[in-house]
């Protein structure tokens, strides 16, 4: 945790990009068939078979369905970063080492 912490608390430098922890490359897969919409009396239909597309690096607050292409990805991140920076809030960065062991005290061992 606190190594963690430590590199959070490093000052920005330009050859060391800080990357972001929650990120993972995932298989991107698309439909073979369209979706059966539900209508009354029956329940939506869609088939388990999938085609597999490239890889792509995806956040884990990002997208929570199918994305079936890498230029569907792209835009769908393109319209989030835009909703993100007009809607964007101050972050306070103050949780520290120091910090982590007084919240933290029943996780450190007693010495």
């Amino acid at each position: 945790m606190e190594d963690v912490l430590a590199v959070y608390a490093r000052p920005p430098q330009k050859d060391i990009p800080l990357v972001c922890l929650d990120e993972f490359a995932k298989q991107l897969l698309s439909e073979t068939r369209q979706p059966v919409a539900a209508i009354p009396g029956h329940l939506a239909r869609a088939d388990y078979e999938y085609v597999r597309d490239e890889i792509g690096l995806l956040s884990r607050t990002c997208l929570d369905r199918r994305i079936g292409s890498v230029g569907e990805f792209e835009t769908e991140v393109t319209t989030y970063l835009e909703w993100k920076n007009k809607n964007s809030k101050p972050i306070n960065w103050q949780f520290t080492n120091e910090n982590a062991r007084i919240k933290l005290k029943s996780l450190y061992p007693a010495i």
